[in-house]
């Protein structure tokens, strides 16, 4: 029983848990990039933007600053737990006499 669980978390549980990790940061690395994207509005061919599109131009940067510092919190917070989760499954693995990757 102890070496089935040995294998399981050496062939499947830690590299599952590892890829779960680079995954979600790829993930979280897009959404920031597509968020960063955004944050560059197309110039104004006219000349010089007016009163009301300068203040609607500088609430779409506010509104999408606390976006990215939401994605941002949200990443790091799933990255927390899924380390953690990792953390667990690596101490397990040591407490029976496998070698953790």
């Amino acid at each position: 029983q102890a070496e089935r669980r040995k294998r399981e978390l050496e062939v499947v549980g830690i590299p599952n848990a590892r890829r779960a990790i680079d995954v979600h940061l790829a993930q979280c690395k897009a959404e920031q990039d597509a968020l960063q994207a955004r944050k560059h509005p197309a110039s104004n061919v006219w000349g010089t933007p007016s009163k009301d599109e300068a203040r609607a131009s500088a609430q779409r940067e506010a509104a999408l600053g606390q976006e990215m510092v939401a994605a941002a919190r949200n990443c790091a917070t799933r990255t927390q737990v899924l380390t953690s989760e990792l953390e667990t499954l690596r101490r397990e693995c040591s407490a029976i006499g496998c070698v953790p990757q």
